[in-house]
């Protein structure tokens, strides 16, 4: 008998009816709204009336919804934080820069910084759920490691990994202290800017170790001679007599005085450009799904993680040679899809994507990458 080919389930479903089901869920979002199961099928029912109610029942939308990529889990409540005003003009204007620095073919530098916990250990195995199955390790962290680094598509900076590890006293790490401003200052001079292409353009986020700024914040309790001097400093006029400082801070606040990083200015006296990403926007820095890898493949190999000897080799090892100049376009690219996503945002909200790195490098596993 001639075989009989199995046809795919969805595989004739129209894009009109899968855009009707995402359309739904994201209009949802939009409005503060969560369905069920039952409650999505009962409006898309309503919104197909006309056509006899929605072609497919309970089960076959459970599988359809998979199919389109979504899962019923808990859901994050940073994403309302997301998609904050600010944050959205915010992401607007940044998605607009980097497509024109693109188009002027200015390399994008992507720098962060993670850590790994020596006791880190690979989560999965096969099991049968008996006692001979227990994996009998220590429940505690360990020892901390800061890993600071930046690539781009071209793949890692040269010589700008800085691995600190302040517990770690006779390792070989580059760095035996808490990570502060002043010091990722001193990286960011020293090992990044030198090691960069001309004009080059470097993404980071605004933690507190990348925002130290020119001139601090003035606040209600800080000092009138401070204030004063901020005064003095950005040609403000200072009234006569002096008045109290609620309404020094009141006349400074009618200045546009703009706020000043000191790694930004570092980076514009060597000729460079800063874009730092918008809040609760790690999605769109490539190098979290690097740092998925290398977190993956450490934990893989901490058989042992009592033993933590070597633990800063076997970091720089697999950065060195695990990830590629491959593995970094890729990543990249992912991000540039993610971004013209949300560009087109105004067909509807777009809810975060969590990235995973599975298509990026040969594994054995299902594990996801972490995102930190």
């Amino acid at each position: 008998m001639p075989k009989v080919r199995k046809r795919k389930l969805f595989g004739r479903t129209d894009g009109f009816i899968q855009d009707a089901v995402k359309r739904k869920l994201y209009e949802g979002y939009s409005i503060k709204k969560l369905y069920s199961l039952d409650t999505l099928l009962q409006e898309l029912d309503e919104d197909f009336k006309e056509d006899n109610g929605f072609p497919y029942r309970r089960t076959q939308l459970s599988r359809l919804l998979k199919k389109l990529g979504f899962k019923f889990k808990k859901i994050d409540k940073k994403v309302s934080k997301f998609d904050f005003p600010e944050n959205k003009h915010w992401r607007f204007k940044y998605l607009n820069n980097l497509a024109k620095y693109r188009q002027e073919n200015r390399l994008i530098i992507y720098l962060d910084e993670t850590w790994f916990d020596s006791h880190e250990v690979y989560d999965f195995g096969w099991t049968d759920s008996s006692k001979n199955c227990v994996l009998k390790i220590v429940r505690t962290r360990g020892k901390r490691l800061l890993i600071l680094h930046a690539g781009s598509a071209n793949g890692w900076v040269k010589d700008s990994l800085l691995i600190g590890s302040k517990n770690f006293k006779k390792s070989s790490a580059d760095y035996h202290e808490d990570m502060s401003g002043e010091s990722f200052e001193s990286w960011f001079k020293t090992k990044l800017l030198p090691n960069l292409s001309p004009n080059a353009v470097i993404v980071m986020d605004n933690a507190s170790v990348h925002s130290r700024l020119i001139q601090k914040i003035l606040r209600k309790g800080t000092r009138k001679a401070d204030i004063i001097n901020f005064m003095e400093n950005n040609n403000i006029p200072i009234p006569t007599p002096i008045p109290t400082i609620p309404k020094l801070l009141e006349l400074i606040s009618t200045f546009n005085i703009r706020r000043t990083y000191i790694v930004d200015e570092l980076a514009k006296d060597h000729g460079f450009t800063v874009e730092r990403l918008p809040p609760y926007h790690c999605i769109f820095n490539p190098i979290e799904m690097i740092w998925g890898i290398i977190k993956q493949e450490l934990r893989k190999i901490n058989v042992n993680p009592l033993n933590e000897d070597g633990v800063v080799e076997r970091v720089r090892d697999i950065i060195e040679n695990k990830i590629t100049p491959e593995i970094w376009r890729k990543s990249i690219l992912h991000v540039q899809k993610l971004e013209q996503e949300y560009i087109s945002e105004s067909l509807y909200t777009i809810i975060p994507i969590v990235i995973t790195p599975e298509d990026l490098v040969d594994s054995d596993t299902d594990d996801e990458a972490e995102l930190q």
